[in-house]
């Protein structure tokens, strides 16, 4: 499946994609350029997207199995819906200005990863994450989340600056991570087979629950 496999214009400027190949198909794009569009209601098995652009797109209640984004570039860009048993690999891409709202993603099947992705000005809320999910290096800058329950794997070896986090429930390991000029409020450790790992962190001038940390 091509990118004018998914695309359908329904009005003007927004197209889309009431495409449903059958659950084997694929679809492998690179280098392409998705701008004002809606990616809604896609089924496939396995879509990879490499050095592609993303700018003002909604991926909407997708049906994928496997996603995968190496080397590309969203730019306000949303976020949203419910993806099951999702095995899910984000490398070396960059996040600026986008929203991830409203959004279930579950997979324990397989292990997914987001590496060295940098996360600048966006906004997660509402977010219910259940998944065998690593998050390692990469920066997260000026961002904001609220209403977050994350139970996954671990997040290792990410920079935190200037960012606000508030209602947030976890159980994770926190390694190696570090943390400059971040508030977090309302955070509650979720007791699933004994306390979470939370080792070599470094913290500057950040807020934990009101109370300072530098360390």
């Amino acid at each position: 499946m091509n990118k004018e496999g998914i695309l359908r214009e329904i009005n003007n400027d927004v197209v889309n994609t009431s495409y449903y190949p059958a659950r084997s198909d694929c679809c492998d794009l690179d280098g392409e350029i998705f701008e004002d569009v809606v990616l809604d209601n896609i089924k496939c098995h396995r879509m990879t997207f490499q050095n592609c652009t993303f700018r003002n797109v909604q991926f909407i209640d997708n049906q994928v199995d496997l996603i995968e984004f190496e080397n590309c570039q969203f730019i306000n860009t949303v976020f949203k819906g419910t993806l099951e048993n999702l095995y899910l690999i984000i490398s070396d891409s960059s996040f600026s200005k986008c929203t991830m709202h409203d959004l279930k993603i579950s997979g324990y099947e397989e292990q997914s990863e987001i590496t060295d992705c940098t996360f600048e000005e966006c906004t997660f809320s509402d977010i219910n994450l259940l998944a065998d999910l690593t998050l390692q290096g990469g920066t997260v800058t000026n961002c904001t989340g609220n209403n977050l329950e994350c139970i996954m794997n671990m997040i290792f070896a990410v920079q935190f600056t200037k960012s606000k986090f508030e209602n947030i429930n976890l159980n994770v390991a926190i390694i190696k991570n570090t943390f400059q000029q971040v508030e977090v409020s309302n955070i509650q450790n979720i007791d699933i087979g004994g306390e979470p790992v939370r080792r070599n962190n470094t913290f500057k001038d950040c807020y934990i629950n009101g109370e300072l940390q530098n360390q």
